[in-house]
């Protein structure tokens, strides 16, 4: 067997433990997106739940002692057992989805045999990786028990406890009537958050090139720093897909869901919910439809932070737009520059003509000559100037002066014979 034959049986070993660390990864991220979308996924059977549960009969406000009352329909048990069912699933990918991040973590420092870590790497950390943990830290972790505790928030079958708000609508004090149901319904929209989250995990920044170059400069990779990457990367889409329109869904939802027990003669259409809260992220507020209710007036607060946040991005996308890049600034300045100069010699050509008999020609010429030399006297000393000398094109800018010299040396032969 020859060298090259060798060669070829040990490369597939070569990056033996990076691959198993890639694998390991990929796993990892592919659990924790099931274990997110399977929880969102519980969102359809509560929406359709509480849809049929608490459509409320029209009311007016003036029948302010019927939001006192605590009223719902008959429903069949079969979409709160299917809650129940997706939820305690998406809580028990959990499980394997930690696993897979501490062999993950363990096999960590068998890459650095492979590829040398950038920065170094102390013992003690070495150590954290590879310690064996306990069964209860599995679910202690701050990603983890904040994904229970959402998972745990959801309608339960049979549950009909209720509880009461006080309040003042129309100077009379009121109690209005709310469902635990109902609040744990506007909680579960937080799942929502959470498979974000999980999908900011993939895509071109969380390759190992990009995890590589991010650690030349201390930084690590998490699902906040891809999204900054995305939203620098691509301003509008994300703009509008990840936080008008989703804003717009999930915050005119809250609002009708907190706000149908006490008027559903306005809240009770999510067309209207929706335009309500367009309005109020837009800053527009037309007063045709508003909040009533504690904490519906809550929701419409949240959702003007949220539109300050749309609408700064929105400030800062048009603002790119409209800034001229290093090449628009060139051309620009070489436009100002060459009409100014076309102007003035086309004044002096014209006056020469009518010199003898009108000298009130010569004035403007002169004007207009002075106006061009103090341009390019001015122009040679700005920042966008200065930026076209440092651009690649510094030969045509020589080119360009060297023209422009020989033209302001004529027009001052010329400006000396006239005297």
């Amino acid at each position: 067997m020859n060298t090259s034959d060798k060669s070829k049986i040990k490369n597939p070993l070569k990056y033996y433990y990076t691959n198993v660390s890639e694998n390991l990864y990929n796993q990892m991220r592919f659990y924790h997106l099931l274990s997110t979308l399977i929880g969102a996924l519980a969102i359809i059977p509560a929406t359709i739940d509480y849809e049929l549960r608490f459509s409320r009969p029209l009311r007016k406000l003036s029948n302010l002692k019927d939001c006192e009352k605590c009223e719902q329909n008959d429903v069949d048990v079969f979409y709160r057992i299917s809650i129940l069912f997706l939820s305690f699933l998406a809580i028990i990918l959990l499980i394997p989805y930690k696993k897979l991040y501490y062999d993950w973590l363990k096999s960590i420092p068998f890459t650095y045999r492979e590829f040398p870590p950038v920065q170094n790497i102390s013992v003690l950390e070495v150590l954290e990786m590879q310690r064996k943990r306990k069964f209860l830290e599995y679910f202690t972790e701050e990603n983890i028990w904040l994904a229970l505790v959402v998972f745990l928030i959801f309608p339960y079958p049979g549950d009909e406890t209720s509880f009461h708000i006080p309040q003042q609508i129309l100077y009379t004090k009121v109690k209005v009537c709310y469902y635990f149901a109902e609040l744990a319904y506007a909680i579960m929209v937080l799942r929502l958050v959470l498979l974000a989250s999980s999908l900011f995990n993939y895509g071109k920044y969380q390759t190992r090139v990009a995890k590589n170059a991010a650690e030349k400069y201390g930084i690590y990779i998490t699902t906040s720093f891809s999204m900054k990457c995305y939203i620098g990367a691509n301003p509008m889409p994300i703009l509008i897909f990840g936080f008008l329109i989703p804003g717009v869904i999930i915050f005119g939802h809250l609002t009708r869901i907190f706000e149908r027990p006490v008027n559903s003669s306005v809240f009770g259409s999510i067309e209207n919910s929706y335009w309500n809260i367009i309005i109020t992220m837009t800053t527009v507020g037309y007063g045709d439809t508003f909040a009533i209710s504690i904490l519906g007036r809550i929701m419409i607060i949240l959702s003007i932070f949220w539109g300050g946040i749309i609408l700064s991005l929105t400030f800062v996308t048009v603002g790119q737009v409209l800034k001229m890049n290093l090449n628009e600034i060139r051309a620009y300045n070489s436009i100002i520059l060459g009409r100014a100069a076309a102007d003035t010699i086309e004044s002096c050509l014209n006056a020469t003509k009518l010199y003898t008999r009108n000298n009130r020609n010569w004035e403007i010429v002169k004007g207009k000559l002075r106006a061009f030399l103090n341009l390019k006297n001015s122009s040679s000393g700005s920042d966008s100037y200065i930026l076209y000398l440092a651009g690649s094109a510094v030969c045509k800018l020589n080119t360009i002066e060297t023209r422009t010299d020989r033209i302001v040396e004529k027009l001052f032969k010329f400006r000396d014979t006239l005297k």
